[in-house]
């Protein structure tokens, strides 16, 4: 059996953005992060609210998808959110069958509290950096982001259709 200490990246950078994304997906720091504004979300009802923050209505598949589990854990999260009157469903206006969910004003409020929350946590991050350390970095940040959209979007034009 090989251990782990055998397995890591040759790219400094890429071990670095790895450890950094495994900070912020790990449930207990979502967890962690909901409880700074005192609400007590679970991380996954942090993760519905943020996303349908951040990208509008949408169904609760697309939802699942985007966050990555089934989607009967975002219903019972929708419906646990609808309850406090942060979300809401709609009828989709092309499919009488289908729901959009979306933020209600008191929801879209919270959303707002947790990207508060997310942009507390950077100016700590990076307090003691000079302004123009924090631009220069800044900058990379969204370039690299940028390449990494091509480069997913280059993988799946590549795909072959089924």
């Amino acid at each position: 059996m090989t251990s782990s200490e055998d397995l890591h990246y040759r790219s400094e950078l890429v071990e670095s953005l790895t450890r950094l994304q495994n900070i912020w997906s790990d449930p207990a720091f979502g967890r962690r992060m909901a409880r700074v504004r005192d609400h007590g979300f679970s991380s996954m009802e942090v993760r519905v609210l943020w996303t349908i923050g951040s990208r509008g209505p949408m169904r609760g598949s697309v939802l699942a998808e985007l966050i990555g589990t089934g989607a009967p854990t975002v219903s019972k999260t929708v419906a646990k959110l609808e309850q406090r009157g942060l979300v809401v469903r709609d009828r989709d206006a092309h499919d009488a069958r289908a729901h959009d969910v979306g933020l209600t004003d008191d929801g879209r409020r919270l959303a707002h509290e947790l990207y508060a929350a997310g942009d507390d946590m950077m100016d700590e991050l990076l307090a003691g950096w000079d302004e123009a350390d924090i631009v220069a970095f800044t900058g990379y940040v969204a370039r690299l982001v940028d390449r990494a959209q091509s480069f997913s979007d280059s993988l799946d034009a590549s795909r072959p259709s089924a």
